[in-house]
């Protein structure tokens, strides 16, 4: 197995190609996905940026390891650490901003 590089962070703005690592939930609810962008940090697609329309079942949207196109809506780092511990990003990224096929915006 091939170590995954050391993450970075994303331009805003920018469209990439990522895969859905895991449904994001609480004891409550179902707030979104983690999507994982190659040779960057993963990053959360909300719920209310999966889709167009509402919805009700993101399992009837996405599925765990699916190929999905993500825009990057913002990306900072929340943390910057020292003595080579890793930095802590955030990322919020949005699928309905692109279309899925082509990977170009809407």
């Amino acid at each position: 197995m091939t170590k995954r590089p050391a993450p970075r962070l994303p331009k805003d703005g920018t469209i990439h190609r990522g895969r859905v690592k895991s449904i994001a939930k609480n004891a409550n609810c179902v707030y979104g996905v983690f999507v994982r962008i190659e040779n960057y940090c993963d990053g959360l697609v909300p719920t209310k940026e999966l889709s167009d329309h509402f919805v009700e079942n993101i399992s009837a949207e996405v599925k765990v390891n699916q190929v999905v196109f993500v825009l990057v809506q913002s990306s900072k780092i929340v943390l910057q650490t020292t003595k080579g511990k890793k930095n802590k990003f955030e990322v919020l990224l949005s699928m309905k901003s692109v279309d899925q096929k082509s990977g170009k915006l809407k």
